[in-house]
């Protein structure tokens, strides 16, 4: 029997941070910025990802993450619960959590930082100036990679984004993605 494998990743916060508005000012950037460096992870603790009737116990690593596989043909709702109790996680994002499988023949995988957005790695003091002052709605792109990963994405092609970013970045990454119309 042909089995289909899920991948399931993620990182569990112990104070999940507010969902991030499109456009936000200076101060409040600033802000939720600064908080997101002092959220805690759910570090080394056991949790049960379950998806349909499906479940997988796994351990969260330092840094809050995991990650597990689930053979079923469709995943349409995913709950993660803390080992021992009856209440799943909150899981509130903007940006979406599926991603099915395409029919096209090409897959990108794209870094973020200086190839969609532009985060002035070279520079600590741009890099650092850029992600407290200047909100996602406001940061510059990449204008040409827009125009390429957009027409993978118009051929049914993928796009996988890597970085170097913190994950407690999450929101400001996914921020610029969701308002700049970058293929998710």
């Amino acid at each position: 029997q042909f089995k289909v494998t899920n991948l399931v990743t993620g990182v569990i916060l112990e104070n999940p941070l507010s969902k991030r508005k499109m456009k936000v000012g200076i101060i409040r950037n600033f802000a939720l910025v600064i908080a997101s460096y002092f959220t805690k992870t759910y570090s080394n603790k056991n949790i049960i990802v379950v998806a349909g009737n499906l479940s997988v116990n796994t351990t969260t690593d330092n840094e809050g993450g995991f990650s597990v596989l689930i053979n079923s043909k469709t995943i349409n709702e995913i709950q993660i619960f803390p080992e021992g109790r009856s209440n799943p996680f909150t899981m509130d994002q903007a940006y979406p959590m599926f991603f099915y499988n395409t029919e096209g023949e090409i897959n990108v995988i794209s870094d973020i930082d200086d190839t969609i957005l532009v985060s002035y790695t070279a520079s600590l003091l741009k890099r650092l100036g850029t992600l407290f002052f200047v909100p996602p709605h406001n940061r510059k792109s990449v204008g040409f990679a827009h125009e390429i990963l957009n027409e993978i994405q118009n051929k049914k092609g993928r796009v996988f984004y890597v970085s170097k970013s913190e994950s407690n970045l999450f929101n400001v990454i996914s921020s610029f993605i969701l308002n700049r119309k970058v293929p998710q």
